[in-house]
């Protein structure tokens, strides 16, 4: 049988023919091209993945995916717009202050050039004193300082120099385009969109107005009904994870400066005698753990204190002298303080307009637009979440939160789990129930629990997850009631100005670690109720006590006092002294019932968007009556077509660390912020 031959193989017999002239001059016979080298060869093919990969890059851009940068913090503290990202110096709490108004200075001395396209000595100036220097911790409130330059206001004498504190972009984020090509936009998504005055520019929101539905903004929430309709409004309620994303934080005792606690400023937390503190000093801070070991059945309470120490208090402190502080800790309502908004730029420094932040007094020279940067709104949407570890088996351990004078409760009977979440009244005994069911906490052990009353709804947390056993309550009360409700305390119950505790009845526990957070507030704000030249974004209706002529005169706003006063009292004070100490004085809370609400009814094809950073966001509460954008028109509502998709990752956070390239402050980041990298909720 004769063999196959070799693919490939040589003839024995015939030998090889001798190379032709093309083959000489380096020519195939097909096509007569010239013979490539390897490396060529692998150059092609890595061109052609490369074309391949751009253009696989650019239709999922086109029709999937798209990255976006976002450049200004009006969905602080969900996601960053520039900003810088610091540690207290005093209680290690890390926050971020926002960096994004030098972005905006510098785009306006930009569109102001002169024909020889240099800056004027205005313009600089002006970029200049947008830097900011300061900012202030929410935790502890300690005024820190990031540049020196300018900072002697803020510096007591012997303070230590501020660290290098740069200024970083906004969050980059990955935005989904195919989210709505089979779904509806939900409530809470937070979306990308074409801006309604300028198809160019691209905005991020959180959608909170659907089509078809009237929304309104009363007291820090949001409430809908049909548009047209006249049936009572409804709360909208955030899920668990929306909740959690929006959330800010008020206190923390792992985050209690010793400087603080050495000069004798009282711990936020107190117990009666059935509770021993003990306070450990690391790294300055003032560490606490709580032991209760009752002897009884009562119900003995630890509970929270909002005394956030005043500037001039930490000036003292700070300076390291022998002058006796004469201060007293006065307790107030927590309010919408937002580290990201109280930048302290370096005009704020010349000017000499810094903010009084626990406030007493309205300094001279005072900027009634401070107002709305330092957080004046009294919030009672709550969540205290405690580290508890139990040594007995039996015994009941409680959660509470206080708003309008109601104490909201989570009881948990350590010896079967069941938990109950129930209210009663101010100054009242009987406990009403609102839910009930078991739980995993039960005999002896360590948890993470918590309770959260957001949105006239309360939820019992375990190890950072919500529960199944939530309460929602008052839905059948109608806004009109709701209006009228105020914060309480007296002496036999300190209500409002305790707004968070820790009880137990026979248990043994210790708690090694309490944090409370606040809700968002949404600001009752629109083109109408904004008052023009102050920069006020307010609930209080300013538009009745200020009369109209005086409006463009801020030394007249200023002077001029609440018309009627205060619960039918006359009262001679500057309204902007009586916003400032209202959160501390009890006497004022009547003005709270004065605060406005704004509407805003929706077409079928209509959206509504917000900022998470309620108080500092150009969002559709203004869009009405003027533009963000100069010289372009604005709407108030946003069509379905300008929606470009859903935000969905932050795949780049700040990096950790960058390396300077020595141009114009350029810096290039080389190791990303996994800790950072998020869901966007």
């Amino acid at each position: 049988m004769a063999k196959k031959k070799q693919r490939g193989a040589k003839t024995p017999d015939r030998p090889p023919l001798p190379p032709s002239r093309d083959q000489k001059a380096g020519k195939t016979d097909a096509g007569n091209q010239p013979q490539k080298h390897p490396s060529a060869r692998f150059g092609r093919e890595t061109a052609d993945a490369l074309v391949i990969a751009f253009a696989m890059a650019f239709l999922i851009r086109t029709f999937q995916a798209e990255q976006f940068v976002i450049p200004t913090g009006s969905m602080a503290p969900t996601l960053m717009g520039a900003h810088h990202d610091v540690d207290c110096r005093e209680c290690g709490q890390r926050y971020r202050i926002n960096g994004s108004t030098l972005d905006s200075t510098v785009q306006a001395v930009t569109r102001d050039l002169g024909p020889s396209g240099r800056r004027s000595a205005q313009g600089r100036q002006a970029i200049a004193g947008a830097a900011v220097v300061a900012g202030v911790c929410p935790s502890c409130r300690y005024l820190m300082p990031i540049d020196e330059d300018g900072l002697e206001r803020y510096t007591p004498p012997g303070d230590a120099p501020p660290g290098d504190y740069l200024r970083y972009p906004g969050d980059r984020l990955v935005v989904n385009k195919y989210a709505y090509s089979f779904r509806d936009p939900e409530r809470w998504d937070v979306v990308v969109f074409k801006y309604p005055g300028n198809a160019t520019r691209n905005y991020i929101k959180r959608l909170v107005g659907l089509p078809g539905e009237e929304l309104r903004v009363l007291h820090g929430d949001l409430y809908t009904r049909p548009t047209g309709s006249v049936d009572e409004f409804v709360i909208a309620r955030k899920p668990p994870k929306t909740l959690l994303a929006m959330r800010q934080l008020v206190h923390d005792t792992d985050r209690d400066p010793a400087d603080l606690y050495e000069a004798s400023w009282p711990l936020r937390w107190a117990g009666d005698d059935a509770w021993t503190t003990e306070t450990a000093i690391d790294e300055g801070h003032a560490e606490q753990t709580y032991n209760s070991k009752p002897t009884d059945n009562a119900t003995h309470w630890l509970r929270y204190t909002h005394t956030p120490a005043p500037e001039t208090f930490w000036k003292i402190t700070r300076a390291k002298t022998e002058q006796e502080i004469a201060f007293e800790a006065q307790p107030s309502l927590i309010t919408d303080f937002t580290p990201y908004n109280v930048e302290i730029s370096r005009r704020d420094v010349l000017r000499r307009e810094a903010f009084s932040l626990n406030p007493v007094v309205a300094r001279g020279g005072f900027d009634a637009s401070v107002l709305g940067k330092i957080g004046v709104h009294w919030v009672g949407d709550l969540m205290v979440e405690a580290d508890v570890s139990a040594r007995s088996a039996s015994g009941t351990l409680l959660l509470e939160l206080v708003e309008h004078g109601t104490h909201y409760t989570a009881a948990i009977d350590l010896a079967t789990g069941e938990a109950t979440l129930g209210r009663r009244a101010f100054e009242g005994d009987d406990r009403e129930t609102l839910a009930s069911g078991p739980t995993s906490v039960r005999g002896s052990g360590e948890w993470r629990l918590g309770l959260s009353n957001f949105d006239e709804q309360l939820t019992l947390w375990i190890d950072g997850h919500a529960t199944d056993l939530r309460a929602p309550y008052d839905d059948g009360v109608g806004l009109t009631q709701r209006q009228q409700r105020l914060p309480e305390t007296s002496d036999d119950d300190p209500g409002d100005l305790a707004p968070a505790a820790v009880g137990v009845e026979g248990a043994d526990i210790t708690i090694d670690r309490l944090q409370l957070w606040r809700d968002t507030y949404y600001v009752a704000d629109s083109d109408k109720t904004t008052l023009a030249g102050t920069g006020l974004v307010l609930d209080y209706p300013v538009r009745r006590w200020i009369r109209e002529q005086d409006a463009a005169n801020r030394r007249e706003i200023l002077s001029a006092s609440v018309p009627g006063g205060i619960d039918g009292v006359e009262d001679n004070r500057p309204w902007p002294l009586v916003v400032l100490t209202l959160p501390g004085q009890p006497d004022d809370w009547p003005l709270l019932a004065q605060r406005k609400h704004v509407d805003f009814p929706l077409g079928e094809d209509q959206l509504f968007v917000m900022g998470d950073n309620s108080g500092h966001s150009s969002d559709a509460r203004l869009w009405a009556g003027r533009s963000p954008e100069p010289g372009k028109p604005g709407g108030a509502y946003l069509e379905r077509k300008q929606l470009i998709g859903k935000a969905t990752w932050v795949y780049w956070p700040r990096a950790w660390y960058t390396l300077p390239t020595g141009i114009n402050g350029i810096r290039i980041p080389i190791v990303p912020n996994f800790a950072d990298m998020r869901l966007v909720r």
